[in-house]
């Protein structure tokens, strides 16, 4: 994502860019590779106040969807 003078101007078409200038910038870079994100909590009160330890996992990928 490309930003000028710190607006969004939209998605960067993909290549080699030199950015001098301090008006112009990458402000996001996204990957298209499988993410994954790991979130372990421990000592959560359940409703009855039980303390439980949760492993939370999840992956994603950014793109297009495919349909079978």
């Amino acid at each position: 994502m490309e930003q000028r003078w710190g607006k969004d101007t939209g998605i960067m078409p993909p290549g080699f860019r030199c950015f001098y200038c301090a008006f112009r910038k990458i402000a996001v870079m996204i990957t298209k590779n499988t993410i994954r994100f790991k979130c372990p909590v421990e000592n959560v009160p359940s409703k009855d106040n039980v303390l439980v330890k949760i492993d939370v996992g999840i992956n994603f990928h950014i793109g297009r969807s495919v349909e079978t």
